[in-house]
């Protein structure tokens, strides 16, 4: 029996690690229940941002976009120079015109350095490396925020660099008009003074929601998996609502900068690049776990224990996906969401993504190029046995061989003979 946790601080992580999860929400108020809810989403966040190494994602991506910032903006000015290079560029410094003088000198040399590369004074190599270093940054973030939504199975290449030159094209533009269009609406809502404090707010909330709608639209685009506009946005949201805060901060305590310039000299910009950097992508990552846990609310409950589940919960539920897209397949009803089906069934995402992808990569389904989440049979139903399913999940991981171990147990042979052979006999088909 376990005993009682002693003191406030056991307690507490009594109720936060266990209480709120045994709790069922039916019987209480709508005030109570939506309480509840917020809890378990706040606690699957930041056990998420733990869990899934935001932190240290953060960093590798940090490191990633310094590599291919260049490279990156060289391909976004090229594409937005149709708009106007200097209003792209202008608008960027603007940005950055509270922030310490050793990051605006910062961003000014970057600026410059792309100003001055050109597709011809690259060359043919040259243009080659640079979207390779694009397309290997935006891949980097792809991988992190799959590893955030529990996706195992990347997107193909073609799909990627479809994705990725939809984002190029897409981003600068969304930019540019919402620098162009946001004075218009600052100015607008600036007349209508009769509003009293509520002109205030928005002109405060604006710009913010500027932002939020261009992080949604990276929380959209990234993760191989679908994400509706609300979960992605609500992330955004508070992702955008942390990110002001943080360049507030920034202003504010520029005497960390002066600091700077007296330690490092004319290195002083490198640091405080970075950091903002850093941070800025775990503002992003914390965002993108808000849209999870919100977007699987359903099975909040059962998340955490996805990330250990047994052998026989991984089988129990690789045969009942198998039951539902073959009766997808002969019913012709097109391929078969298992994403909605996990949310209709309290299943945790996660543990769907782990089992759908083993399941993929054995052969024995496939997702459809057009619908994300959705899957269809690669074989017949009546070629598919039971224990080609059972073999895929069981036989998944090293082998006895591979971990010092002789595969020469007469028990567990007998086990599994036993069984297999009747699994033989069962076919997709008439399951």
């Amino acid at each position: 029996m376990n005993s009682k946790p002693a003191g406030l601080v056991g307690k507490t992580q009594q109720f936060i690690n266990q209480d709120i999860w045994e709790l069922e929400p039916d019987s209480f108020s709508k005030a109570r229940r939506a309480g509840l809810k917020f809890l378990r989403v706040c606690t699957l966040v930041f056990k998420g941002f733990k869990e899934d190494k935001c932190p240290i994602h953060a960093s590798s991506l940090t490191f990633t976009t310094v590599m291919a910032m260049v490279p990156l903006l060289v391909i976004l000015f090229a594409i937005a120079k149709g708009f106007g290079f200097e209003q792209v560029s202008g608008m960027l410094l603007e940005k950055t015109a509270d922030m310490p003088a050793a990051f605006q000198d910062a961003v000014k040399t970057i600026l410059t350095t792309v100003g001055s590369a050109s597709a011809g004074a690259l060359g043919g190599a040259g243009v080659v490396f640079f979207m390779w270093a694009a397309i290997k940054m935006l891949s980097g973030i792809e991988d992190t925020f799959n590893i955030v939504w529990g996706i195992k199975t990347p997107r193909a290449f073609i799909e990627k660099v479809r994705n990725y030159i939809v984002i190029l094209v897409v981003a600068p533009i969304l930019m540019i008009v919402a620098n162009a269009g946001l004075p218009v609406i600052m100015g607008f809502a600036g007349k209508l003074t009769w509003m009293g404090p509520l002109v205030t707010f928005a002109l405060q909330i604006i710009p913010v929601l500027v932002m939020a709608l261009t992080f949604s639209f990276v929380y959209i685009m990234m993760p191989n998996t679908k994400v509706k506009f609300s979960y992605a946005f609500t992330g955004a949201f508070v992702s955008a609502v942390l990110t002001v805060l943080f360049q507030f901060a920034i202003i504010k305590l520029g005497v960390l900068a002066t600091n700077a310039n007296k330690t490092y000299g004319t290195l002083a910009a490198i640091p405080l690049f970075l950091s903002w950097v850093q941070i800025s992508w775990q503002i992003m990552l914390l965002g993108a776990e808000v849209a999870f846990s919100i977007q699987n609310a359903g099975t909040y409950a059962r998340e955490r224990l996805a990330v250990n589940p047994s052998a026989r919960s991984r089988l129990c539920l690789a045969f009942a996906l198998m039951k539902k897209i073959t009766a997808a397949f002969e019913t012709g009803t097109g391929p078969f969401d298992v994403i909605a089906y996990g949310t209709a069934n309290r299943v945790p995402v996660r543990l769907i993504n782990d089992v759908i992808s083993i399941l993929a990569k054995n052969g024995l389904v496939a997702e459809a190029a057009d619908r994300q989440g959705c899957y269809t049979l690669l074989r017949d139903p009546a070629d598919v046995s039971a224990r080609a399913i059972a073999d895929a999940i069981l036989n998944e991981g090293a082998d006895p061989n591979e971990l010092g171990m002789k595969d020469d147990f007469p028990m567990f042979g007998k086990i599994t003979n036993a069984s297999f052979q009747t699994l033989e006999k069962e076919v997709l088909k008439n399951f």
